[in-house]
């Protein structure tokens, strides 16, 4: 089948181009906005991966293919149909959010017409960004220090922790210290922005910028190092207009690093090992490639195993009402109800076993499982719709670096159900804690009205 891969790949590499000329094209006049972001996180998630994907699997030895039996359990059973259905669903997808934002910005103008409202200016605020940011990091430090004896020790159990490791008691304290580490992470980007444009950059500054580190180091994995790099690109591209071509290019090589090895690095120090082992983890560059790929573009590789292993009826969205009904506090409130089982754990027993952490189905494969040949339109429209909200937003404010951060974040959690297809990882914990902090520490205000 190498020949149907490199077809495949292709094919994904021309969808990848013809939606890059076309996002140039739109944003020719107005600059990159709230859309572009959406599908630059698009592209990197479902699109560019597909390329290294099914380029690496024409050339990659069978029996050594990644080195995770997930992974390999479903590439081992994949077939050119089932590739070609979520390639397809991919590029219709991409479609109808085209047709959904712009549907969307066609009916906010028309609620909102410019001549009835004047712009909105975003400010932040910089004293509760202080408050909760510090509140964070000692809940963060006191959790931390009560891992282990001493540093090395305390790092190791929280990767252990991560990895839900049987050695380490995962007491609610530490389940949610760890969760909200990711929160104040996500906030401290913006509370950056907004300390830098007010000149607030004396001890303040330094001292948001040292929260942020320490977060980025406890949440002890890479997507705590890719995702503010990635947020604050995107709140000088919406902020200056800039695609800074040469910065991306200079950053891409160490995110590949992080990508490839970053998870056995951590699992090194916490289970042991030695770094050569680390250094000489795969077997061939097309098998490293294929890791890499495969990790990126993980929505991909689960929506193919969904294709391949689940058999559902319908879902109809109810799994996504399942997600938002599971948040409501109701054993708190004396009410003892028992939901049906979470997609994520059909598809984990699926693709793994019943005991394997959370593998959710995957974007395109929670589209099949809603709609079959429906979803690309259903679910296209529908984050068309969102990210046109985001970008009235946008377009009717004043434009400063604190007013494009907040925009940057609330794209990048609205975009979150593209890495997993699922809102069980949307409406959690940590992303709830994260708009909730959005709320307290932004305000809108109109600004004067110009004739």
């Amino acid at each position: 089948m190498s020949q149907e891969y490199i077809a495949i790949a292709i094919a994904y590499g021309i969808f990848s181009l013809g939606l890059g000329a076309f996002e140039l094209y739109r944003t020719r006049i107005s600059g990159p906005d709230a859309i572009t972001i959406f599908i630059v996180i698009f592209m990197l998630q479902c699109c560019l991966p597909g390329i290294g994907i099914y380029g690496s699997l024409a050339a990659v030895d069978p029996t050594e293919l990644t080195g995770n039996s997930v992974f390999d359990g479903i590439y081992q059973h994949l077939d050119v149909t089932t590739a070609l259905v979520v390639l397809t669903m991919t590029i219709w997808f991409a479609a109808f959010f085209y047709f959904g934002a712009s549907l969307g910005g066609v009916l906010l103008r028309r609620l909102f017409p410019t001549s009835n409202c004047a712009p909105y200016r975003l400010e932040g605020l910089e004293n509760r960004f202080v408050l909760i940011l510090f509140g964070g990091l000692a809940y963060t430090l006191v959790s931390f220090y009560l891992l282990g004896d001493d540093i090395a020790e305390r790092f190791a159990n929280l990767v252990r922790l991560r990895a839900y490791d049987e050695n380490v008691v995962r007491t609610e304290f530490f389940a949610y210290a760890y969760v909200l580490t990711q929160t104040w992470l996500w906030l401290s980007i913006p509370a950056l922005f907004v300390l830098f444009e007010r000149r607030r950059r004396g001890f303040a500054w330094v001292s948001i910028l040292i929260c942020a580190i320490i977060f980025a180091i406890l949440s002890a994995s890479r997507r705590a190092i890719f995702v503010p790099v990635m947020l604050s690109y995107f709140t000088f591209l919406l902020y200056d207009k800039k695609w800074r071509a040469r910065l991306i290019l200079a950053i891409a090589i160490p995110i590949l690093a992080l990508v490839l090895y970053g998870k056995e690095i951590f699992a090194t120090v916490a289970f042991g090992g030695a770094i050569e082992a680390v250094v000489e983890r795969y077997e061939s560059t097309s098998s490293a490639i294929l890791r890499a790929s495969s990790e990126q573009g993980i929505t991909i590789l689960e929506s193919l195993g969904t294709l391949t292993f689940l058999d559902e009826h319908l879902r109809l969205g109810v799994d996504h009402l399942l997600s938002i009904a599971q948040r409501f506090p109701h054993r708190l409130l004396g009410f003892d109800i028992e939901y049906p089982k979470r997609i994520v754990r059909i598809s984990t027993e699926a693709f793994s076993t019943v005991d394997a952490q959370d593998i959710p189905p995957g974007l395109l494969g929670q589209m099949w499982l809603d709609f079959r040949v429906l979803g690309p339109l259903l679910w296209g429209l529908a984050f068309g719709l969102q990210i046109s909200a985001a970008q009235f937003l946008f377009t009717r404010s004043e434009r400063s670096l604190q007013a494009t951060a907040l925009v940057a974040l609330v794209v990048f959690l609205i975009a979150l159900p593209i890495n997993t297809g699922s809102y069980d990882f949307t409406f959690s914990v940590d992303v709830i804690a994260a708009v909730v902090g959005l709320m307290l520490t932004y305000r809108v205000r109109r600004m004067a009205a110009t004739r």
